[in-house]
């Protein structure tokens, strides 16, 4: 059945004169009389988000459908031995991503690097995972789900890098272009797969990030991850020089 169909323009009918004036549901800027707007569904369809301007909702379609082919088309086969890691933990807490990302032949790469599911198991993983790998960096968003996690981290050895709002905005915007742009590769994972069709954005500041809150419609965690691990990897310390030897 077409999201589209009558019932769809009935509603729209009906609500539209109170949409004037209200904020946009993809920029915030006020919707005006006079201009074409859209009875904007949320991106997994499952309802409406609100009304927004025509071009907002279109062009936010568009660069996400962009982008999810490209990560699907490019895509990382073998593991990232030098990287940095990302760790985050799902809304309802029944599972832990950690997501390496680094480069492979010239391009950034993604790749799900473990997907546990008890979030006892992350601090084991992670020092695994830094004997396994090279591990440039090992970030954790200290507002997020998996904020809990980052003493024991600490106490376990593990230097654990904490971004601030502006940085996962920044994270969010570089995954996104790079992928729009056929720039980012990927390990194929269910998981990850998974959270990039079905999940949404959510303002933060003057950008967006991924919506965490989805009310368990899907676990975003390996998104959020491959993102702050990308991050990361862009952002990680430079090797120290070499010493010279007289």
């Amino acid at each position: 059945m077409s999201l589209y169909g009558g019932e769809h323009q009935a509603i729209r009918r009906a609500t539209l004169p109170y949409a004037y004036g209200q904020p946009c549901a993809r920029c915030g800027r006020p919707l005006l009389p006079g201009q074409p707007l859209d009875l904007d569904h949320h991106d997994d369809r499952t309802g409406y988000l609100g009304y927004s301007h025509q071009t907002c909702n279109r062009a936010a379609g568009a660069r996400k459908g962009n982008a999810l082919r490209r990560v699907r088309r490019e895509r990382a086969m073998a593991m990232l031995t030098e990287c940095a890691l990302a760790v985050e933990v799902a809304e309802d807490r029944r599972h832990v991503s950690i997501v390496a990302a680094g480069e492979v032949d010239g391009f950034a790469a993604v790749e799900v690097a473990a997907y546990l599911i008890a979030v006892a198991d992350t601090v084991p993983a992670v020092l695994r995972l830094q004997v396994e790998r090279t591990v440039a960096a090992v970030v954790v968003d200290p507002r997020s789900g998996a904020a809990n996690l980052i003493r024991p981290l600490t106490d376990a050895g593990v230097k654990v890098t904490e971004p601030s709002y502006g940085d996962v905005a920044a994270a969010h915007g570089e995954f996104l272009d790079r992928a729009a742009a056929g720039e980012l590769r990927h390990v194929s994972s269910v998981e990850l797969d998974a959270a990039v069709r079905v999940g949404t954005e959510r303002r933060l500041g003057g950008g967006t990030a991924w919506d965490r809150r989805t009310g368990g419609t899907v676990d975003v965690s390996p998104a959020v991850a491959a993102e702050l691990a990308l991050w990361g990897w862009m952002t990680r310390p430079p090797p120290l020089p070499r010493s010279k030897v007289w």
